[in-house]
């Protein structure tokens, strides 16, 4: 378990670092990123995902910690997990860096992390649950099917069962952390890879359609957040997540925004500077639609 981290005697600053698919990166970007970070001021790094594949996962996190000499918090995301499986590259990760003392800290099972008074991180891998969008009639099919082991082996319905479990699977596990985080705080960070709606599904400026969101949103998780925010009105929480590689605010609430970070194959960028001023919204930040909520998207 992940104990309060005292050096946070205030409000901490978090640099937030989405895809940065770094078996993908040359050494010149890599290097670009980390005097980027640097120069952030930060007091330690939020990854939600995509950091690389199953097979060098582990050496890509220890190789950016000792770059940056900071804290990192993060979830793995699909590519993750791509020349592996989901339980044994989730099983590695964490016998390195879910239990140990470590400046890695491996957030989806495990317990949320205080950062000050106010406000505390959770973090769940998330995945994308065929439940928004048509799964069945969309031309789109990932290459998780076919990197990734535990789906090789499954026809198109079986894959749709598999995705809708471990879509609820990670709606299960968040909440375990936010039902700890609300005692804890009055704000909660949630990293995941997944946008948990549509609203937070961007690509180029828009929502994806009934063709990509089947594969670029959970939405048990997203139900769950919508229910846990609805039940704890003056409970803030603030989603940070990727996939999508397409950059977007979403307000779904008073007290429940999300943010998806953009990102560039072979281009790793620090997304922004998350504190305590990014709990706090303006009219003009947010993107409001109503466009998709209809009994469908069930």
């Amino acid at each position: 378990m992940h104990a309060r981290i005292n050096m946070y005697s205030t409000s901490p600053r978090l640099a937030w670092v989405t895809d940065p698919h770094f078996n993908f990166v040359h050494q010149t970007e890599r290097d670009r990123l980390i005097v980027e970070l640097d120069g952030s001021g930060a007091d330690a790094i939020v990854l939600t995902g995509d950091i690389s594949e199953s097979e060098d996962l582990c050496w890509q996190l220890q190789r950016f910690q000792q770059e940056t000499a900071k804290p990192i918090y993060f979830v793995l995301g699909n590519h993750d997990f791509y020349r592996g499986s989901i339980g044994a590259t989730r099983r590695a990760v964490r016998e390195q860096y879910g239990q140990q003392p470590s400046e890695l800290h491996y957030l989806t099972g495990a317990a949320p992390v205080q950062l000050s008074e106010d406000w505390t991180l959770c973090g769940e891998d998330g995945w994308a649950d065929a439940r928004i969008g048509d799964y069945f009639r969309s031309p789109v099919r990932m290459n998780d099917f076919r990197l990734i082991e535990d789906f090789q082996e499954l026809n198109d319905l079986e894959i749709f069962n598999f995705l809708r479990q471990e879509g609820m699977r990670s709606a299960i596990r968040l909440r375990k952390q936010l039902d700890i985080a609300r005692t804890q705080s009055i704000k909660s960070l949630v990293l995941t890879h997944v946008p948990p709606f549509r609203e937070a599904c961007w690509h180029e400026g828009n929502h994806s359609g009934d063709d990509w969101a089947p594969f670029f949103t959970c939405r048990a998780v997203g139900w769950m957040l919508q229910k846990f925010c609805e039940r704890y009105p003056n409970h803030q929480v603030l989603v940070l997540c990727g996939h999508t590689h397409g950059g977007g605010k979403s307000r779904l609430s008073e007290n429940l925004v999300v943010w998806t970070g953009a990102a560039e194959y072979g281009h790793p960028a620090l997304s922004c500077i998350v504190d305590a001023s990014s709990f706090q919204s303006t009219a003009h930040d947010w993107s409001f639609t109503e466009q998709y909520r209809s009994d469908s998207d069930a």
